[in-house]
């Protein structure tokens, strides 16, 4: 089945919906739509009051190749993050403060 890149034409409905979708789209980096929910991304991140959400963004935006550097300190200096009793969102922000070997397992071209 072939995803299709029009799920970014218009972003969806929180960052992390339209991080996710354009991490399955890395593949598309080139196509304006795909361009598009990045930049959008991009404006929308510093934004962001969720650690899922933001670990989310910068997975994209790094399979993306889009500079992260200051947005894993933000997320590694994230508010309250050692006290998170939830699991997954402390996976994605381990997944996501490795982002590299992340994507890298993941068979992300960076």
């Amino acid at each position: 089945m072939k995803s299709s890149p029009a799920v970014v034409v218009h972003p969806l409905r929180t960052a992390d919906d339209t991080a996710v979708a354009l991490l399955a789209l890395s593949e598309r980096k080139q196509h304006p739509l795909i361009q598009s929910g990045v930049l959008w991304l991009e404006g929308t991140i510093q934004d962001l009051r969720s650690p899922w959400s933001m670990a989310w963004a910068v997975l994209a935006l790094a399979a993306h190749g889009r500079p992260i550097e200051s947005l894993l300190t933000c997320l590694s200096d994230f508010p309250g993050l050692s006290d998170l009793a939830d699991t997954s969102t402390l996976a994605v922000v381990a997944l996501a403060l490795d982002c590299h070997a992340t994507l890298s397992a993941l068979g992300v071209a960076i």
